[in-house]
């Protein structure tokens, strides 16, 4: 098929959601397809070498959105094509434009806002929101976007296969639309043996972790404000009443003022190690022996399940809010109801509840149990996988016709 893929402003960080654009183009193509890309800026033209690439505005930075003007811009791209015969399929990653396929995989603009709203303190939510002057024309853009009154196309999402209704309304039309879940997906390679075991003693190495230790990796990304310091207060008292087998916690997050003020408050500075932000999870990964996903962030916009995905990719089992993206995959009905699951949900949070949890799954039977299952389950969440299923609807949608 010949494709143009929609898509925003692309990062060259591999962490940043836009490099979802980049991995599904790039396998689309390898797959035999055509694919061109239009995008309203990127770090790097090199990106999408050698496919086809119409950029709105080279000289943007990833700060300066401006969303009617691109609107307009990429239809005229889509007319141009669709004129000189080189287009069966639209493809849009963005919010801002409906494809034929149409599949969001970043935060709506409103959810950013909420998302600042709740996990910030006000003050430095007001302060952040000043630097991102363009949300709220993004906002209108998108619900225009939704409200669209040309064909609907077919809406997708990475997330849970299953949900209740399968229809999802509200989205500004009042017309309820039907969402087609793909599923969730990692974008990490599968892992090798022996680089795993070469990034743990050197990682470990690193950030002075004795080889022995349990080491649990906790996310402080798009936390609401109780909940790295639920797990963290948790942790604490793991800590305390362990004589042997101490554990150690890495956290990765935005800022590492922040998860070192909530460490000190919790009294567990001593045994955290602050990294910030990494475009390595992989060897973070391969340093823990536990995945901690102490976010509430289902409500948030953020539907990839990312960090949850990466742990099992990895091999790694987790501890999650059910809140939390992804928690799902550790959930036993998703799992045909077997109960020996790749981690451990948490259902209502407080540090007792972590307790309980973080004292069970690092025991060396639990983890030695589970490993091997977190491992299996990763397998299943390839790219590889996403796209057999983007590539189904992609020609259930050409056969539909137009409209």
């Amino acid at each position: 098929m010949q494709v143009l893929l929609v898509t925003e402003y692309v990062r060259r960080s591999s962490i940043s959601i836009s490099r979802w654009a980049v991995e599904l183009a790039h396998g689309l193509r390898s797959r035999g397809h055509t694919v061109s890309v239009a995008c309203d800026g990127l770090d790097d033209p090199a990106t999408f070498e050698p496919m086809e690439l119409h950029v709105h505005r080279p000289r943007r930075s990833h700060l300066g959105a401006n969303p009617f003007p691109f609107q307009d811009w990429v239809r005229m791209v889509r007319e141009k094509l669709r004129h000189v015969g080189r287009l069966d399929l639209t493809v849009s990653l963005s919010p801002l434009v409906r494809g034929d396929l149409w599949l969001p995989v970043g935060p709506r603009a409103m959810d950013t806002i909420t998302a600042l709203v709740r996990t910030k303190k006000p003050l430095s939510a007001a302060m952040e929101l000043v630097h991102v002057p363009w949300l709220p024309a993004t906002s209108i853009a998108e619900m225009q976007a939704r409200d669209h009154s040309g064909p609907p196309g077919t809406r997708l999402s990475i997330g849970p296969y299953r949900v209740s209704g399968g229809v999802g309304g509200g989205f500004g039309s009042g017309r309820a639309e039907q969402i087609i879940r793909l599923g969730y997906a990692s974008r990490l390679p599968a892992p090798d043996p022996e680089e795993q075991a070469a990034l743990r003693s050197r990682t470990r190495e690193l950030l002075g972790i004795n080889p022995s230790r349990p080491v649990v990796l906790a996310t402080a990304y798009n936390n609401e404000r109780r909940g790295l310091q639920e797990f963290l207060e948790g942790f604490a008292q793991v800590r305390r009443e362990r004589t042997f087998g101490i554990p150690i916690a890495i956290l990765v997050g935005r800022a590492g003022a922040t998860e070192q003020a909530a460490a000190i408050r919790a009294g567990c500075l001593d045994g955290v190690r602050l990294v910030g932000r990494t475009e390595r999870i992989d060897a973070l990964m391969a340093a823990a022996d536990l995945v901690a996903a102490p976010l509430a962030a289902r409500d948030l916009g953020i539907t990839t399940g990312r960090f949850i995905c990466d742990a099992l990719r990895c091999g790694r089992p987790v501890v999650a809010l059910r809140r939390a993206p992804g928690s799902e995959l550790l959930d036993p009905s998703w799992r045909g109801g077997d109960p020996v699951t790749p981690g451990w949900i948490i259902e209502h949070p407080d540090p007792s509840a972590w307790v309980l949890a973080l004292n069970t799954t690092l025991s060396e039977n639990w983890l030695a149990h589970r490993t091997p299952v977190a491992r299996a389950a990763g397998a299943a969440l390839s790219m590889d996988a996403l796209l057999d299923r983007v590539e189904y609807w992609m020609r259930q949608r050409v056969e539909a016709g137009p409209g």
